[in-house]
C-alpha cells in the first residue's frame, strides 16, 4: 500500500527536529533555574527572546557578541523579568545559551527522521548558531554570533506560514492595511517583507559561499529549492511595490493638500504623514533589496553552472608523470624531441592571461632612479581632446548651480539675525524661502532650475553640515585647479563669498529641523528639458551664515 502523504517525511521532520532539538537541550538545565527562570515556559520564552536579537543584529550585519547579548539580557530582566541578578549573571546566562544551548559546547546537533523512500532513519543535522571574528575600534579580536538557516527557518516558522507563502501572504496582510487605512499596522507589515527579503538575499551569499568551498556538498534538491524562491520573490515584487509606492504618494500628496500648514494638522492626520514616510523608506529599501537578490540569482546560476563544467573537466583530464612519461623517455630516445610538440601543445591550449603590448617592448628602457624623477616632474595633463560646445554646454549647466547657491545664501544673509560671540549670524528655513517663492517667480527660478539640481545641493549641504570658509580657502590655494566639469559645492560657495565686499563670511551651516515641518514647492521642471513639471515636499532645513564686517577684521 503506498502512502503519498508520507512522500515530504523527511522535510517535515526537519521542521519538527529544530524544535526537538532546541527543547531536549533546553530541559533539565540547572543554570538557567538557578538565575529564577525555573519553569520550563519561562525559560523557553527567554531563550525565544535571544534568538530574536540574534536575528534582528544578523540582519542589520552588526556585531552580536556575547557582551551584547548580556546586556539584552540584563535589559530585559530590568524592565520586564524582573529577575534577582545583575549585569554579570545575564552575561554568565548569554555565554551558557550560546556556547550550551545553542551551540552543544561545539558538538555538531542531529535529529533523525524516518525516511520511507530509504526505509531507515537518517541524521538531520541541526545548527542553530555560527561565528566570525570581527576586531572591535580598539582592535581587539572578539567572536560575534548569527543565524544560520536553521535558525532563521525556526524562527520564522513561529508566524506558521510555508516558506512559499511568507512573503505573498504579508505583502497581502500589508495590502489590506494600505486600503484600509490601517498606516501603523502597515508599517510593521512592510517592515516583515523587507526582513524577508534580506533573508532571502543572506540564503543566496551563504549558498554561493558553500559552492565556492565545494560545489558537490551542495544539491541539486537544495539549487533546485533556493531558485524557485527567487522566482518566487521576484515574479511581480517591483510591480507591486511601484504601485504601492504611488499610492503612498497619493495619499500623501492628498493629506499636504488638505493642510498645508503641518502645524495645522491634526494629530491624526500628523501620525498618519509619519507613517506613510516610514512606509515610502521601507518600501524603497524593498526595491533595492529585490534589484541584489536579482543580480545574486544570475550570479549564483552561473557560479553553480561554473563549478559543476570544472569538476566534470577534471575528471576527464588525463595525468602525467613529468620524469617518467616525458624526461626519462627523451634520454632514452634522443629522436623523440621532433615530436615533442605533441606532448606539450595542450599545456599551450588555454588563452594566455596576459596581453603582451609591443610598445612597451619597444619604449626606451630607464633605471629606477630616472624613472622615479621622471614620475617627480610629471604634470597631471588630460589626453581628452577638447570639445568646445561640449564645455560650453557644461558651462551653463554649473552657472545654475552657482546661481542656486547665492541665491540660498543671500536669502540666508537677509533672514532672521541671531546672536553669536562672534560676528553677527543669520539664517532662514526652506519654509521661510517657499513663502516667498510664491510671490516672486524669478527668485523660484533661480532658487530651484529643476529638481535634480535642487536636490543635489540640498544634499550637499546636509551632509556638510558646516562649511569653514578659511579651510576651503586654505584648500583652493594649495590645490592645482583645473576647469571644472562636475558640481562641487565648495567651489560654488567660495566664489559667492570671494564677490561680497563688506562682510568676511567665516562658517556656513546648514541642518535638518526635526519637528516635522516641510516646505512645499510647486511648478517646478523635473530636468534641464522642462517637459515635465511637478511638486517638490522636502523636509524643513535650516541654512545659517556666520559673518564678520570686513573694517572690523
Amino acid at each position: 500500500m503506498q502512502y503519498e502523504f508520507l512522500n515530504q517525511f523527511t522535510r517535515r521532520m526537519k521542521h519538527v527536529g529544530r524544535y526537538a532539538v532546541l527543547m531536549r537541550m533546553t530541559m533539565n538545565r540547572q543554570t538557567l533555574r538557578q538565575y529564577g527562570f525555573e519553569t520550563y515556559d519561562e525559560q523557553m520564552n527567554l531563550l525565544f527572546a535571544v534568538l530574536l536579537y540574534i536575528m534582528e543584529q544578523s540582519l542589520k550585519d552588526e556585531s552580536c557578541t556575547v557582551d551584547d547579548i548580556g546586556a539584552y539580557i540584563d535589559d530585559l530582566n530590568s524592565s520586564y523579568f524582573r529577575k534577582a541578578m545583575g549585569y554579570e549573571d545575564s552575561r554568565a546566562m548569554a555565554d551558557f545559551i550560546i556556547n550550551v544551548i545553542l551551540s552543544n559546547d561545539g558538538v555538531a546537533m542531529s535529529f533523525k527522521g524516518y525516511d520511507f523512500d530509504r526505509k531507515d532513519y537518517q541524521d538531520i543535522p541541526i545548527a542553530y548558531v555560527n561565528n566570525r571574528v570581527i576586531y572591535t575600534d580598539g582592535g581587539i579580536k572578539r567572536t560575534s554570533y548569527q543565524l544560520t538557516d536553521d535558525g532563521y527557518d525556526l524562527v520564522l516558522s513561529t508566524l506558521e506560514i510555508e516558506d512559499n507563502l511568507k512573503l505573498p501572504v504579508h505583502e497581502m496582510i500589508f495590502e489590506l492595511h494600505l486600503k484600509k487605512q490601517s498606516y501603523d499596522k502597515a508599517v510593521t507589515d512592510i517592515r516583515n517583507v523587507f526582513q524577508m527579503l534580506q533573508i532571502q538575499y543572506r540564503k543566496i551569499q551563504d549558498a554561493m559561499i558553500r559552492i565556492r568551498r565545494n560545489a558537490l556538498s551542495y544539491s541539486v534538491e537544495e539549487y533546485r529549492g533556493i531558485m524557485n524562491e527567487n522566482l518566487d520573490t521576484l515574479s511581480d515584487t517591483k510591480e507591486k511595490f511601484l504601485s504601492y509606492r504611488r499610492m503612498i504618494h497619493d495619499k500623501t500628496r492628498e493629506i499636504e493638500e488638505k493642510d498645508i500648514d503641518y502645524s495645522d494638522l491634526s494629530s491624526e492626520n500628523r501620525k498618519n504623514l509619519e507613517n506613510l514616510s516610514l512606509i515610502d523608506d521601507y518600501l524603497g529599501r524593498a526595491l533595492e533589496e529585490q534589484q541584489k537578490i536579482f543580480g545574486s540569482h544570475l550570479d549564483l546560476k552561473s557560479l553553480y553552472t561554473k563549478e559543476l563544467e570544472q569538476l566534470s573537466q577534471m575528471s576527464a583530464v588525463r595525468r602525467f608523470s613529468y620524469t617518467a612519461d616525458f624526461y626519462d623517455r627523451i634520454l632514452k630516445d634522443p629522436s623523440c624531441l621532433d615530436r615533442v610538440d605533441l606532448f606539450l601543445r595542450p599545456l599551450f591550449s588555454r588563452p594566455a592571461g596576459k596581453i603582451y603590448d609591443p610598445s612597451r617592448a619597444l619604449a626606451v628602457q630607464r633605471t629606477l632612479k630616472e624613472r622615479e624623477a621622471l614620475e617627480d616632474e610629471k604634470l597631471l595633463i588630460d589626453d581628452t581632446p577638447y570639445d568646445e560646445g561640449g564645455m560650453e554646454q557644461i558651462r551653463r549647466k554649473l552657472s545654475l548651480y552657482d546661481e542656486s547657491v547665492a541665491a540660498i545664501l543671500t536669502e540666508a544673509m537677509n533672514g532672521r539675525e541671531e546672536k553669536t560671540d562672534r560676528g553677527q549670524a543669520s539664517c532662514i528655513t526652506l519654509k521661510d524661502l517657499e513663502e516667498k517663492c510664491r510671490d516672486d517667480q524669478e527668485l523660484k527660478h533661480r532658487l530651484i532650475p529643476d529638481t535634480y539640481k535642487f536636490k543635489e545641493i540640498m544634499v550637499e549641504l546636509l551632509n556638510s553640515r558646516e562649511m569653514d570658509i578659511g579651510l576651503l580657502l586654505k584648500e583652493r590655494r594649495e590645490n592645482i585647479q583645473e576647469e571644472a566639469r562636475v558640481f562641487s559645492l565648495s567651489s560654488s560657495i567660495l566664489d559667492f563669498v570671494e564677490k561680497i565686499t563688506d562682510r568676511s563670511i567665516y562658517l556656513i551651516e546648514a541642518m535638518k529641523i526635526d519637528d516635522g515641518s516641510r516646505a512645499v514647492f510647486t511648478g517646478i521642471a523635473d530636468d534641464d528639458s522642462g517637459e515635465v513639471i511637478r511638486d517638490i515636499c522636502c523636509s524643513n532645513v535650516l541654512i545659517r551664515v556666520r559673518w564678520e564686517d570686513k573694517d572690523a577684521v
